[in-house]
């Protein structure tokens, strides 16, 4: 059976009540039906290990031999850094990324899909109200 590398953070009971917390880039260890990582994959939310490490793989070779990360032009003919951009979410649920209210930075790509699953809200509002919150405020 093939291992699975999730692509974003999953909250426990996601996918089925004994499912754990599964972090982003982890490992999936526990034993899954077929059924189960088809829909992993289908969501978007697993790959399987061996294409996960061939993408990564991939995207290395496209870098420079001295580890730099690779450019893209922009349309005005710019040079951009492909670093992954961040952006900040109210966590909605306990999960792997944090406890409920919490305010964390995710990648920006994932923040659709963390609100989709209902873990995250990335609204200004949500960011304001979680800012505001004793948790989230900086330790003296």
């Amino acid at each position: 059976m093939p291992r699975l590398i999730a692509l974003v953070a999953i909250a426990a009971g996601t996918y089925g009540p004994d499912q754990p917390a599964i972090a982003a880039g982890e490992v999936i260890t526990q034993p899954l039906s077929p059924e189960l990582q088809a829909k992993l994959i289908d969501d978007g939310a697993a790959k399987v290990e061996d294409e996960a490490n061939n993408t990564a793989n991939n995207t290395a070779s496209n870098g420079a031999a001295d580890g730099t990360k690779p450019s893209k032009t922009n349309d005005e003919g710019k040079t951009s850094s492909r670093a992954p951009k961040r952006a900040k979410v109210r966590l909605l649920v306990d999960s792997a990324l944090g406890n409920c209210n919490d305010l964390v930075e995710v990648d920006a790509s994932d923040v659709k899909k963390l609100e989709s699953d209902g873990l995250a809200d990335g609204g200004k509002e949500a960011i304001a109200y979680a800012q505001t919150l004793e948790q989230n405020q900086p330790r003296t």
